[in-house]
């Protein structure tokens, strides 16, 4: 098995209004470290060649991630399935042309300057798979779970509903996934690490990759110079505790990183065997389509957030004659031999579906990634879509998306990854 990193910086070369807070009522006053893009190239036995990428960004669109997932194919011969598209999920970072744009107040300069910006992430992207080509090698695989505490489920009853609050009777996941690429020599080429938890330790002015770009760069900091990846876990409904400093977000980047340089050997087990992908669509309904009445009252809203909404969906129902009532989502698995499942889901998925899934198909081995190559909306379960709340379907204005989903969405997920799953596994075991 040969494997290799690249990197490249995705950091903007100017002031650039900053994804994740509407509260925010300036653009970026500098940049406290470098924001990246970082590849893992796995080339196994069988000569194919599969690539996780992470970047240091709010959230990835299903426009942004087919332009990589075509070129990455017409460039390097991969497929979309064995391209695995992540982000952080930092509120810290730049605005993404096309993911939660009705949120943000802009002037028309800084609608410009994110739209620059977004159309060079392609080719920034593209460049840290080329560079992580370039650099195969022959290695080792081993993975792991180490275990961190700073997450809380963030779901708050009061007597006046659910609110944004702390949680700590609340379901949370605090393993800490951790794919260790070893050279021959023993020397570490890089890690690849995860953890469920809203990257949002703080809100500043200043560019930076929140408690997931500082634990990258402690990684990077460390013996012989590896590349750090962090990818997110199903974090939704987790947020860290406390929070709300940089000295904290610096606090829990190097709680994280420690776990994960403190692996040892015998914390890790080999992954042996040809990467086996699989890759499907799933079509998830929508509750509640609004008419063209309701929308033109819409538009004389108070909030610039439901105007915005209202009046992007009215042009939709010109130039279309109708609205959109589902949305495809994409659900990705590789399995490494037996040795380890990858679970990759699109949105912001609520920690439900990491840890139903870890049930099903065993924790030890199974590693499930949220916020992968479409950030669009929450994904709630069926328990939060029934409790409602920010993550239950308050939040799907921001998203500029009508009404709420449908009881069905959890298990049509869940349907979707069985059938990944078992295509996997039973061409590893053919």
């Amino acid at each position: 098995m040969r494997a290799g990193f690249g990197s490249c910086s995705i950091t903007p070369a100017e002031s650039i209004w900053m994804g994740g807070y509407i509260a925010r009522v300036k653009p970026s006053m500098g940049v406290l470290h470098d924001l990246r893009a970082r590849a893992l190239m796995i080339e196994d036995d069988s000569g194919q060649a599969s690539v996780i990428v992470s970047t240091d960004l709010l959230g990835l669109t299903r426009h942004l991630s087919d332009q990589v997932a075509a070129a990455a194919f017409q460039r390097f011969g991969i497929p979309h399935e064995r391209l695995l598209l992540t982000s952080s999920h930092t509120h810290s970072g730049p605005v993404i042309e096309g993911c939660l744009m009705d949120m943000y107040d802009m002037p028309p300069e800084q609608i410009d300057r994110v739209r620059a910006f977004t159309a060079q992430l392609p080719e920034k992207i593209l460049s840290a798979i080329d560079s992580a080509r370039n650099h195969l090698e022959d290695c080792r695989l081993l993975f792991g779970a180490g275990n961190a505490s700073f997450a809380m489920n963030r779901r708050e009853y009061t007597a006046d509903g659910i609110i944004n609050g702390v949680n700590p009777i609340g379901p949370r996941d605090e393993s800490v996934p951790v794919l260790r690429v070893e050279r021959l020599d023993g020397s570490l080429a890089g890690v690849v690490f995860g953890y469920a938890c809203h990257n949002t330790t703080t809100m500043s002015y200043l560019l930076n990759g929140d408690y997931a770009g500082f634990a990258e760069m402690d990684v990077e900091a460390s013996k012989g110079n590896p590349v750090g990846m962090f990818v997110m876990g199903c974090g939704a409904d987790i947020n860290p505790i406390p929070r709300g400093t940089l000295e904290q977000a610096q606090h829990y980047g190097s709680l994280l990183s420690h776990v994960v340089l403190s692996l040892g050997n015998g914390d890790l087990v080999p992954v042996h065997g040809n990467v086996r992908t699989a890759r499907r669509e799933v079509s998830l309904p929508l509750a509640g389509l609004p008419t063209r009445d309701q929308l033109l009252e819409e538009t004389r809203s108070d909030n610039f957030v439901v105007r915005r909404r209202a009046q992007r969906l009215l042009d939709q129902l010109e130039r279309q004659g109708r609205l959109e009532d589902h949305h495809s989502y994409p659900v990705q698995v590789w399995s490494f031999g037996k040795g380890l499942l990858v679970i990759a889901l699109a949105g912001e998925v609520v920690v439900d579906y990491s840890l139903r899934l870890k049930h099903e198909f065993g924790s030890a081995n199974t590693w499930v990634i949220g916020y992968a190559e479409d950030v669009f909306a929450y994904i709630p379960s069926i328990r939060i879509l029934r409790e409602g709340g920010y993550e239950g379907g308050e939040s799907m204005l921001y998203y500029g998306i009508h009404g709420s989903w449908q009881p069905q969405v959890e298990e049509l997920i869940l349907e979707a990854v069985r059938e990944a799953v078992h295509e996997v596994l039973s061409s590893a075991a053919s």
